[in-house]
């Protein structure tokens, strides 16, 4: 049997219909595939799902962990095992358009400096979803304290209206990063540069760091959308977990954010963040307390729990140093 074209590796915690729908998309790809799925400890019944649906079929392989030990270091597990010419990252929660993988696949195949390759993203409702940017340290800073400061669809909403929907219509464009939702590479690159740093265990900086360190060695980053996929977006994450869960999922997200930052422009920045960060926590926390205070509501008791119990984690973050 000749080698797939394609090494398709899935991280999966708690998420069993959205693994389910997306694995029956995959068994139907023209593409020469193999998948890999990564469980992270899932306790939702995944693992007995997958057991029985996709046991008999051949281009699947099931990784268990006995417990969650974050999505960079899930990711790079299969690594190794992989043939395919390319290796795609993509999330458990995403629903593949038709030939969207053969046309990354063809497109890649056709530009040999071309190192990573991702598609346009749509939310369920068909709302557009970032899903590239620019490799500008001063724009990905306000990126993210935008993400901070403002309720999320707004700071999205800021974006994909006065960036990401003019190049929607281009044929490709040439982006700092791709969204790891759905992130296509090539095998050799992936692993001379070991796959993602594992130091990010949950945090969109990851695929920023991976892109980065693919320019590094002289290959473009291509935003194609021609591809489409949908992407259901934080399905593992419950939005409506109590205050200790909460403030564990943030911390994960200010940890890859502060140490992405340590490690491309220096400690002193980290720093300042860090203080940066946990000053807009605790006046989230304040605002949603008094919001509380009138309304008696549930969700803002939690929200204004979680920020300020965060606001002091912050700061007490212990940030590793750079390894890869």
């Amino acid at each position: 049997m000749s080698d797939p074209a394609l090494s398709i590796i899935i991280v999966s915690y708690n998420t069993k219909n959205d693994l389910q729908q997306c694995l029956d998309g995959l068994k139907k790809e023209n593409v020469p595939l193999e998948v890999f799925v990564v469980d992270n400890g899932s306790t939702d019944g995944t693992i007995d799902m997958l057991r029985d649906e996709y046991s008999e079929w051949t281009a699947f392989t099931l990784i268990l962990n006995n417990k969650n030990v974050g999505f960079t270091h899930a990711c790079n597990q299969p690594l190794s095992q992989c043939h395919g010419e390319y290796v795609l990252f993509l999330n458990s929660d995403t629903i593949i358009y038709s030939d969207a993988l053969q046309k990354l696949v063809d497109f890649m195949d056709s530009n040999s400096d071309v190192g990573v390759i991702g598609p346009k993203l749509y939310y369920g409702d068909k709302k557009l979803q970032l899903s590239c940017f620019y490799d500008s340290p001063v724009l990905n800073l306000l990126n993210i304290l935008c993400w901070h400061l403002l309720p999320c669809n707004l700071a999205e909403s800021f974006y994909v209206k006065w960036f990401y929907s003019r190049w929607i219509d281009q044929e490709q464009k040439d982006v700092g990063w791709v969204s790891g939702a759905c992130l296509m590479i090539r095998r050799s690159v992936a692993i001379e540069l070991k796959g993602f740093d594992d130091k990010f265990f949950l945090s969109a900086q990851d695929s920023l760091d991976l892109c980065k360190r693919v320019k590094g060695k002289n290959y473009r980053i291509v935003f194609y959308p021609k591809a489409e996929i949908i992407h259901y977006c934080g399905r593992s994450t419950n939005n409506n977990a109590g205050v200790d869960k909460k403030v564990k999922f943030l911390l994960h997200m200010h940890h890859g954010h502060l140490y992405y930052y340590r490690k491309h422009h220096g400690i002193f920045i980290m720093v300042v963040l860090k203080c940066i960060f946990s000053i807009i926590s605790l006046l989230k926390g304040l605002f949603a307390g008094i919001i509380y205070a009138f309304t008696l509501s549930d969700r803002y008791k939690i929200a204004s729990q979680s920020r300020i119990v965060l606001s002091y984690k912050i700061l007490a973050l212990q940030i590793p140093h750079p390894s890869i």
